[in-house]
């Protein structure tokens, strides 16, 4: 499998992220390079790029909401 984009890995080499990543340590598979299917396992590498995580419905659960019932109004500026 050919890579579509640059990999890094995070500094304890156990996460893969992609190029821009502020935990980018050491580069992992430059684009245009071939991966090894074990790499490619490894790091959850599909079709030459990094597999995306599936975002879960728990995030939108964590937000806490406004249980008291109250209306929190802003101050608008008076223009005059």
């Amino acid at each position: 499998m050919i890579m579509q984009e640059r990999l890094y890995v995070t500094e304890d080499r156990q996460t893969a992220v992609r190029e821009g990543d502020k935990r980018a340590a050491f580069l992992l598979i430059g684009k245009g390079q071939e991966v090894l299917e074990v790499i490619a396992k490894q790091y959850g590498i599909v079709d030459g790029r990094l597999k995306q995580k599936k975002k879960t419905a728990n995030k939108q659960a964590e937000k806490p909401a406004n249980k008291s019932g109250l209306v929190i109004n802003r101050k608008e500026k008076n223009n005059g």
